[in-house]
């Protein structure tokens, strides 16, 4: 064997020995709670534990806390908040498990519906070759449309994915409810959950710009597309209208779906269409004459609905011929010249340094961002913004959201990370990209699935961020879930912002403007740089709750 081959067993052994401690830590630590929370006597074999949204319970190498006595969250309202309940079988197999919750109510008695979904997390094997740290099954996929997991195998820790979603009317206070788990029919554990309302109210859309890929055109076009809304996803396409990837079934913008967007405010930015690279020789231009009359219909298209303020034009991918791709924005420029153009050519100037001057947006990714803050400040001082990405790079110290990246990564890249940094935007080039496996990969009814997360070359689960299920119906996975989450992050550190902006405009000087204007700078214990940050996820609720608390205590 390989010296690099052993020293990766004995990584995915230590993994798993780890694992196998914390268990029995949690086994012990559970058996003080049982009594309070169990229901049928037979089901003494069973371990229910915990987790937080910005963790992942591996399956077969399983680390989590046991249950406490209650289960506490708190949301702003209109937000999405989650936890996750893990079912443990120590000595058998279980049949038919499910969750739900009772509705929840208020100290007053007001009850609130619904105010949970909870789905079977799924799992997706990684195979070895990709680089990650555990070879096996990951959880990943949210598996909605299962009202109950057919088996749980002893030894194996299922998942249930809590999504509280808080309405944007819901009066503020604590509600209280119960969860219920049910094997093979019966009850088998009863638990009190509590839920903490802010009473302030995050807004329908990021407030970061973003521009995502939604590629191709799904079966089921509403679902799609309501979906990517509630993950703050305007459905876009990056490279619509390119060259070689001239296809029917590609996402193009829908100007009147955009346009019911802007009304009810959850439009974000979109791509107009996809320019390649101009020749050196204005006369030829590549076919820019021909790229113009494509995208000139949707230009126009976009000003009659009152959109142009929300488009873009996007092009010159990762490109290194910088002449030519200046070229393309002269040249667009006089065509367009009230629609940002937009690129992520390698520019580490970011277009003050002469090699690409002629673009709005400049798009590199993390590391050089955080790495060129001289040049990103000349940028922005010069009208230009500069957004980052992510794709299949960077890898490891840097943030990622692949299916083996800890869920924290995503979550403070789009939160505290991007709170501190402060990038113009996010891009990210696609979100259903299945095209790799041939025909596309569907989920069933199994919550170990045979999907291949192996979506491109070294790495696992780049360039999909959702799922097909059954008859090809949308499935949301973690990871997006944990991208929303930090984003929601990234909103309360703004309102907060706002709030300390209008305290010293109003020429207010008092205890909570100071504690304030110090919440607003990213502790390095949360955030050092981009390849190093915590990995305790309670801190970043800590800090999170700090500023919804400050939120409320503003003048």
């Amino acid at each position: 064997m390989p010296v690099d081959a052993a020293a990766g067993v004995e990584q995915y052994r230590h993994v798993e020995w780890n694992a196998l401690r914390q268990l029995w830590k949690v086994a012990g630590e559970f058996e003080k709670v049982r009594p309070q929370v169990a229901v049928a006597p037979e089901f003494a074999d069973v371990i229910l534990g915990v987790a937080t949204s910005a963790e992942k319970v591996l399956p077969r190498a399983a680390s989590f806390r046991p249950l406490p006595p209650k289960v506490s969250l708190s949301a702003a309202q209109n937000e999405r908040e989650s936890f996750q309940l893990v079912v443990f079988p120590a000595g058998r197999d279980l049949r038919n498990v499910s969750v739900t919750v009772s509705n929840l109510v208020s100290a007053d008695g007001k009850s609130w519906r619904n105010a949970f979904t909870i789905m079977p997390v799924g799992y997706v094997e990684v195979e070895p070759g990709t680089g990650a740290d555990y070879v096996g099954f990951y959880p990943d996929p949210l598996m909605m449309h299962l009202n109950a997991v057919k088996t749980v195998k002893s030894g194996d820790a299922q998942s249930f994915w809590f999504r509280l979603a808080v309405p944007r009317s819901q009066a503020p206070g604590l509600y209280r409810g119960e969860a219920t788990v049910s094997i093979d029919g019966k009850t088998a554990f009863r638990f009190p959950v509590e839920a903490q309302v802010y009473g302030f109210a995050l807004p329908d859309r990021a407030m970061l710009p973003l521009a995502i890929t939604y590629l191709l055109k799904e079966k089921h076009l509403k679902m799609w597309t309501d979906m990517l809304t509630d993950y703050y996803i305007t459905p876009d396409n990056l490279y619509n209208l390119q060259f070689r990837q001239e296809r029917a079934d590609y996402y193009g913008p829908d100007f009147e779906l955009l346009a019911k967007m802007k009304q009810d405010g959850t439009l974000n930015h979109f791509n107009l269409g996809y320019v390649d690279e101009a020749l050196d020789d204005p006369k030829d231009n590549h076919g820019m004459k021909f790229q113009i009359d494509r995208i000139r219909p949707r230009y126009e298209k976009a000003k009659e609905f009152g959109l142009l303020d929300y488009a873009y034009i996007y092009g010159c991918d990762e490109s290194s011929n910088l002449v030519n791709t200046d070229l393309t924005a002269k040249i667009l420029k006089k065509e367009f010249p009230d629609v940002p153009l937009f690129t992520s050519a390698y520019d580490r100037g970011h277009g003050t340094t002469g090699q690409l001057p002629s673009w709005d947006w400049y798009c590199p990714l993390i590391p050089v961002y955080e790495n060129t803050p001289s040049a990103v400040a000349e940028a922005r001082r010069q009208g230009k913004q500069v957004w980052w990405y992510i794709c299949c790079a960077p890898l490891k110290p840097y943030p990622n959201i692949f299916v083996d990246s800890p869920q924290i990564e995503i979550r403070l890249l789009m939160g505290a990370m991007t709170a501190k940094y402060r990038p113009d935007g996010f891009l990210y080039y696609e979100t259903t990209n299945w095209r790799k496996h041939g025909n596309p990969q569907s989920l069933g009814e199994e919550v170990f699935t045979d999907w291949n997360p192996n979506s491109f070359g070294h790495v696992n689960g780049d360039g999909y961020w959702f799922y097909r299920g059954p008859d090809d119906i949308p499935l949301p996975s973690i990871r997006v879930e944990g991208f929303r989450d930090g984003l929601e992050d990234y909103a309360y550190h703004e309102i907060l912002r706002g709030k300390v902006e209008a305290a010293k405009a109003a020429g207010r000087n008092s205890a909570w403007l100071t504690e304030a204007e110090e919440a607003l700078r990213i502790p390095e214990s949360l955030v050092k740089s981009l390849s190093e940050h915590t990995t305790d996820p309670f801190e970043l609720l800590a800090w999170r709750q700090h500023m919804a608390e400050l939120i409320e205590q503003a003048e």
